[in-house]
C-alpha cells in the first residue's frame, strides 16, 4: 500500500467535527497498519460522496416543483408598468383682457394704484420666476428641470384605472365599462403636487431615481380582456372635494397597444379631454407624459421560494433606449439625425442659482445626457400637440363646410 496526499474531507475542519476521539491501535505488522488507514479513508470519501449527492438530488427536486408552478401560474398575457412622468398647462393662460373682464373692477383699480406685491392674486398670471430663464439655458443644480413655467398655483394628482367595456345586448346602448381592480383597489392615486400647473413628478426627491410616480397592474390577459382600457384622471385637490381637470383613456390589448411583445417599452405624451353632453371634448391645454414597460409572462421567472427575479423598471427600459445616444460625442437631432449645434455653448456652471444664490453645478456629462433626454421627449410632445391642432382645425371647418353644402 501506499498512502497518497489528497483532499481533506470537510468534517476534517474543526468548526464542522464536533467531537474529536483519541484512539491508540496497535497491529501486528506494517501491511496491516497500511490496510487498515486506506479502507477508513475511503470509507470517509465514500461518506462525503454520498451526501453529496443526496443535496444534487434534493436541489433537482426542488427545481423541478417550481417550473410547473410557473407554467401554471403565468400560462399567458404579461404586467403591465406605467410610469407618469409629468404634465404640462394644465389651465390656460388668461390673457391680460380676460383678468380684467372677468375681475372686480375696485378690487382690481386698487390692487394696482397700490402697486403688486407678492400676496396680489393678479399675479397668479405672473408665468416667469427668477430661475426659471436660468434653467431654459442649459444648466442646473442637478435636478430635472421644468420645460414650462409654473401658472396657476394649484395642487394636482392623477387617478389610475383600468377599464373594460360590457358587451351590449343588439339594439342597445352600452353601459358602463367595468373597473379592473389590483390588489383590491379600483382606483391608484398619485402623490400630490402643490403650487403649479405644470406639476413634474420626476423632481420629487423621493421619486427622482424612479423617474416619477410608478402604476402597475397584475397579469393581464388579452384573451379575457381584449379591449382593456387605461384611464388617467387629472384632478384638482381642494379642501372638500376634488374637480377633474381633464382625462385620457388608451387601449392597452386592443390591436396589442401596450401588449406588442416586440415593442415593450413606450413613451407617450396625451392630450387631455374632458366629457360635455356624453361626448368627448379636447381641452385648450394639458398634456400628460407616461412611459410603458409591458413584461410577458413567458419572461417572469419565479423561483423555488416563491419570489419573483427582478426586472428593469420602466426608467431603466428609457436609459437603455438612448443609450447610443449617450455614448456619441456630440448630441444630434432625434429626426435627422444632424449635430445640435446649439449645446457647444449650453454648459456653464456658474450661471447656476437657486432663489438667487450660487450653488454647485452638475457635470457636463449629466448636462449631456439631459440633453438627449429632453430630445427624446420632444418628439412626441410634438406630435401629441399636432394632433390637438389638427382636431381643432376640424372642429373649427365642420360647421363651416356643413354650412356651405346646405346653401
Amino acid at each position: 500500500y501506499r498512502l497518497a496526499a489528497g483532499p481533506l474531507p470537510p468534517d476534517a475542519s474543526p468548526a464542522c467535527c464536533t467531537y474529536e476521539f483519541s484512539v491508540r491501535l496497535r497491529f501486528p505488522n506494517e501491511f496491516e497498519m497500511y490496510h487498515f488507514v486506506a479502507m477508513l479513508r475511503r470509507c470517509v470519501r465514500v461518506d462525503h460522496y454520498q451526501q453529496a449527492s443526496k443535496m444534487l438530488e434534493y436541489q433537482k427536486q426542488q427545481t423541478a416543483a417550481a417550473v410547473p408552478r410557473q407554467r401554471q401560474l403565468y400560462k399567458s398575457g404579461g404586467q403591465l408598468e406605467v410610469l407618469l412622468v409629468e404634465a404640462r398647462r394644465l389651465k390656460p393662460l388668461q390673457s391680460a383682457l380676460n383678468t380684467v373682464l372677468q375681475s372686480d373692477p375696485i378690487a382690481l383699480y386698487e390692487s394696482w394704484s397700490k402697486g403688486r406685491t407678492e400676496g396680489d392674486p393678479s399675479q397668479s398670471n405672473q408665468m416667469l420666476g427668477p430661475d426659471y430663464l436660468p434653467e431654459l439655458m442649459g444648466t442646473t443644480d442637478g435636478r430635472m428641470p421644468k420645460q414650462t413655467p409654473n401658472g396657476s398655483p394649484i395642487a394636482t394628482f392623477v387617478n389610475f384605472r383600468m377599464l373594460h367595456p360590457t358587451e351590449a345586448a343588439p339594439g342597445e346602448k352600452p353601459g358602463r365599462p367595468e373597473v379592473v381592480p389590483y390588489r383590491g383597489q379600483k382606483v391608484q392615486i398619485s402623490s400630490v403636487i402643490n403650487g403649479t400647473d405644470s406639476p413634474v413628478w420626476a423632481r420629487e426627491s423621493e421619486l427622482e431615481a424612479a423617474g416619477g410616480w410608478t402604476f402597475r397592474t397584475g397579469m393581464i390577459d388579452p384573451d379575457k380582456f381584449p379591449r382593456l382600457l387605461l384611464e388617467f384622471e387629472v384632478m384638482q385637490a381642494a379642501v372638500f372635494s376634488a374637480t377633474r381637470i381633464g382625462l385620457i383613456q388608451i387601449p392597452v390589448t386592443e390591436e396589442q397597444f401596450l401588449t406588442n411583445p416586440e415593442q415593450r417599452f413606450k413613451n407617450l405624451w396625451l392630450p387631455l379631454v374632458n366629457i360635455k353632453d356624453g361626448q368627448q371634448t379636447p381641452n385648450i391645454t394639458g398634456e400628460i407624459h407616461v412611459m410603458t414597460h409591458w413584461l410577458p409572462a413567458e419572461m417572469k421567472q419565479v423561483f423555488s421560494d416563491g419570489r419573483e427575479k427582478m426586472q428593469l423598471s420602466t426608467r431603466q427600459m428609457f436609459n437603455k433606449q438612448i443609450w447610443h445616444k449617450v455614448s456619441q460625442k456630440c448630441i444630434r437631432e432625434p429626426i435627422y439625425g444632424t449635430e445640435a449645434l446649439y449645446f457647444r455653448n449650453v454648459y456653464n456652471p456658474n450661471s447656476v442659482r437657486v432663489n438667487g444664490e450660487k450653488v454647485e453645478a452638475e457635470t457636463f456629462k449629466n448636462t449631456f445626457r439631459r440633453h438627449v433626454e429632453e430630445l427624446s421627449h420632444a418628439v412626441p410632445y410634438l406630435e401629441c400637440l399636432e394632433r390637438r391642432q389638427l382636431n381643432a382645425w376640424n372642429l373649427f371647418k365642420a360647421p363651416i363646410i356643413s354650412a356651405v353644402l346646405n346653401t
